[in-house]
């Protein structure tokens, strides 16, 4: 017998199944609360919630998390800054890549020709004496220079050795991640990942100790964001390739537990809300990299728009306007639970301030220590040490800290993941509601009653226009996705955000002019509270909603099922100089070869090009990869003829873990 475990850690809720790969079905699912302080107690409530198991009969152990995803989403994740060599800060702020402001980016000054050749390297003195005013505050650099893919990093290596002569942190180096030719993406790929290591970081020494409390001793690999797997080792290095794993895996998931060809799947989440599409049996994948919040990353990836919508997106009143904010908190309900002087807190709260211009029901928790370094105030010292105790609502935190409840900011601490809000969600309202009952439905009950009081809303009218936001949220999302997948180039403006609304807002109606969008496609609804709003947003696009038994923990079926999969190719073009000499170029994965002809090009590169994708195939953990070749010829019609512009050559190694 040959079981599997697969395990994804969310947000809110830690998922596992138990996989027979002998009949490729779920033998058991089980779910644990995501424990943010120690996430190895969650992956071992999961464990602990499936059948008893022989740990010597698990041959494999494969897990997601969306935890990289949140951290793009809500803007969190380590101290890093980035030094650009060669590459104006300006264009790269202004690039639309997710780029800080110039002021926060680094440059030194050398030049670099197209081809790789180093014509003047940067000042490295400058670098010397300014390490300690540019990278003192920070835990992680990032390097790139512009041209690093056509020389191996050179240059990026050498400002990494003279950085260590006085920066302790961690350095990475953009060419190791991505060897693709926009240097700006190539930026915000390397500033990403930088910020994602401490994240993964934690993940993974988590996943260590379960397995180790567990006596699970089988090989343990991460989902990447195109649904393949990697060893423990290359993940750590390579956090940004986890990005969007979660939402991979929910389509892998997907697939396997309804056996669909063609659909789109919706994965909602306490956090954010996936949406994908499956085309023939496969993933649509995106073309050039993933995109996320404001991020645009050469990260390998699945066609998926997601956005910041979840049982845990905070519901609260702004200017007497309800509001459901990509920003997610601990559900009141759940706080209560496990704390329960927080109803009490509530209780008071309300009966002072029945309605108030702050948020003043929310709470803050201590998520994980303040860190020894990092030049925190004593304020923030303070406050994290009283929040070590018991969580504090609004104004006892601000009177921790020694400030008007109308001063209270704690942004550093919350953006860094130490300290999380908790307040109002629409797991909360679901509890009111009657559609969830776990937790304590008290502290959900006066948290709604605070928020429906600033809006001038009853209990149910809070809870029924929350509900169609979620609704609306989902049916544009799926708008949108079909959208661009139609034209990728279309521009979703505010008129066509209009549309678009307009559609929702008239499916009940027959207006004398109007506008559907309808799809053939069913949907596939995974996630915990989807089954609340699906129904209804398919039947507003002409379609069916299915939702599958084991939906619930579909990325953890997704993880188990996943295999190493990597692919690399290369260029091959026509070259001429000046004087008219000919040869043939192939150039691609950091490497350029020449050649005489088409066909020694032809006979040559389907080699190089498999020993590169065997090679990450091993990187990845793959034992024994198998790969694929594929050719294809780019053309172009001129004057009436067709002529031939170059060729790809393409290598797919797939594999499992050994």
């Amino acid at each position: 017998m040959k079981l599997g475990i697969g395990i994804d850690t969310g947000g809110t809720y830690t998922d596992a199944v138990l996989y027979d790969f002998d009949s490729r079905t779920v033998r058991a699912a089980a779910k644990h609360l995501t424990t943010k302080h120690d996430l190895a107690e969650g992956i071992c409530g999961a464990m602990d919630g499936l059948p008893q198991f022989d740990p010597s009969e698990i041959t494999l152990v494969s897990l997601s998390t969306t935890l990289a995803t949140n951290a793009c989403v809500e803007e969190q994740g380590s101290r890093a800054k980035l030094l650009l060599l060669g590459i104006d800060p300006v264009r790269a702020e202004q690039s639309g890549c997710g780029l800080p402001p110039a002021d926060e980016l680094y440059h030194l000054d050398c030049k670099t020709t197209f081809s790789g050749k180093v014509e003047r390297e940067p000042d490295w003195d400058v670098l010397r004496a300014n390490t300690e005013s540019w990278f003192g505050d920070v835990d992680t650099v990032g390097i790139v220079e512009m041209y690093a893919m056509r020389n191996g990093g050179v240059v990026e290596q050498r400002a990494a050795e003279v950085l260590r002569e006085r920066f302790s942190g961690t350095i990475v180096c953009g060419h190791e991640l991505f060897l693709d030719l926009y240097c700006m993406k190539r930026a915000a790929s390397t500033l990403l990942n930088a910020r994602l290591l401490p994240v993964i970081g934690q993940f993974l020494a988590a996943i260590r100790h379960a397995m180790q409390l567990r006596s699970i001793t089988a090989p343990v690999v991460i989902v990447r964001s195109d649904g393949s797997v990697m060893n423990q080792n290359f993940t750590a290095a390579h956090p940004v390739e986890t990005i969007l794993c979660g939402p991979a895996c929910s389509v892998s998931g997907g697939i396997a537990l309804t056996g669909c060809t063609d659909a789109i799947v919706a994965d909602m989440g306490g956090t954010t809300t996936d949406l994908a599409i499956v085309e023939n049996g496969v993933p649509v994948r995106a073309q050039d990299g993933i995109s996320i919040g404001r991020w645009r990353t050469y990260a390998k990836g699945m066609f998926v728009e997601t956005f910041g919508l979840g049982g845990d997106s905070a519901v609260r009143c702004r200017e007497g306007q309800i509001t459901l904010s990509g920003e997610r908190a601990v559900p009141l309900c759940v706080l209560a639970h496990r704390y329960p002087s927080v109803v009490e807190d509530l209780k008071a709260v309300c009966e002072r301030f029945p309605r108030h211009s702050l948020p003043l029901t929310d709470f803050f928790v201590l998520e994980r220590p303040l860190p020894a370094h990092g030049n925190y105030t004593e304020q923030e010292r303070t406050l994290c040490a009283a929040l070590a105790q018991r969580p504090l609502i609004w104004s006892d935190a601000a009177d921790c800290m020694g400030v008007d409840k109308y001063a209270l900011r704690l942004d550093r601490l919350l953006s860094e993941g130490i300290v999380r809000r908790a307040g109002l969600t629409p797991t909360d309202l679901m509890h009111l509601r009657g559609d969830f009952d776990r937790f304590d439905k008290a502290a959900s009950r006066l948290g709604a009653q605070f928020v429906a009081a600033g809006a001038e809303l009853t209990l149910r009218g809070l809870c029924d226009q929350v509900y169609d936001r979620i609704r609306r949220g989902l049916y544009t999302s799926i708008v949108r996705i079909l959208l661009r997948r139609r034209n990728p180039d279309i521009v979703i403006d505010e008129s066509v955000e209009r549309l678009i609304q307009l559609g929702w807002d008239n499916r009940h109606a027959a207006p004398a002019f109007g506008m559907q969008f309808t799809t053939s496609l069913p949907i596939i609804g995974l996630g915990a509270p989807i089954h609340i709003f699906l129904d209804e947003v398919a039947e507003a696009l002409g379609t069916v909603a299915i939702l599958p038994e084991h939906a619930r923990a579909a990325n953890a079926v997704g993880a188990i099922t996943s295999s190493v999969s990597v692919t690399a190719e290369m260029e091959l073009r026509d070259m001429r100089n000046v004087e008219g000499v000919h040869w043939i170029l192939a150039r691609g994965e950091g490497q350029s070869h020449t050649f005489d002809t088409r066909d020694e090009a032809l006979e040559a590169l389907p080699a190089i090009v498999s020993e590169i994708a065997l090679a990450k195939a091993r990187e990845r953990g793959a034992a024994h990869p198998t790969v694929t070749v594929e050719t294809s010829d780019r053309t172009s019609v001129i004057y009436g003829n067709e002529v031939w512009m170059g060729t790809v050559v393409r290598a797919h190694a797939v594999g499992s873990i050994g």
